[in-house]
C-alpha cells in the first residue's frame, strides 16, 4: 500500500463509505417499513448502493489502496433515533424516509467532490450513474412522504 494518497483515491474512499453508509440506512428503513412498496424501494436502493461501493472498492484495491467502511456505530445511533423518536409521537415512516433523503444529499454531495478531481473516464461513469440513480432515489422518496 502507497504511504501517500492521492485526492482521488482518498475522495474514492469517502464516496466508499458513504455508499455504504447509505445502503445501511436503506436497509434500517426497509426494517421499518417491511412489507410495504417503500419497503421493497429501500432494499432496492441499498442494493444499489452496495453495488456503487463494491464497484469502486474494485478499483481502490486495484490501487494496492485499502476502502474505508462505514461505522456500525452510526447505524446504531439511527436506530435508536428513530426508536425515540417513534416513542414520542413521530411518525417512523417519515423519520426514515427522511433520514434516507440526508443520506443521499451527502451521497450526492461527495460524489460531486470525487468528480471534480477523478480524471479515469471509466470510474467517472461510475460515479455519474450513481449520481443519477441517487437523483431518482431522492426523487421516489419525495414522492412516498407521508402525508403531513
Amino acid at each position: 500500500m502507497s504511504v501517500i494518497r492521492t485526492e482521488a483515491l482518498a475522495g474514492l474512499n469517502d464516496l466508499i463509505a458513504a455508499c455504504r453508509e447509505a445502503a445501511g440506512t436503506y436497509r434500517l428503513a426497509a426494517e421499518k417499513l417491511q412489507g410495504t412498496s417503500i419497503g421493497r424501494d429501500c432494499q432496492d436502493h441499498a442494493a444499489r448502493r452496495d453495488f456503487s461501493a463494491d464497484k469502486l472498492t474494485e478499483f481502490v484495491i486495484a490501487q494496492d489502496d485499502v476502502p474505508n467502511s462505514a461505522s456500525g456505530e452510526k447505524a446504531l445511533v439511527e436506530s435508536a433515533v428513530i426508536t425515540l423518536k417513534s416513542a414520542v409521537g413521530f411518525d417512523e415512516a417519515a423519520v426514515v424516509l427522511e433520514n434516507c433523503a440526508a443520506k443521499e444529499k451527502q451521497l450526492d454531495d461527495t460524489a460531486n467532490v470525487v468528480l471534480s478531481v477523478l480524471a479515469a473516464p471509466e470510474l467517472r461513469n461510475v460515479v455519474l450513474t450513481l449520481r443519477t440513480d441517487v437523483a431518482k432515489a431522492l426523487e421516489s422518496l419525495e414522492q412516498a412522504k407521508p402525508e403531513a
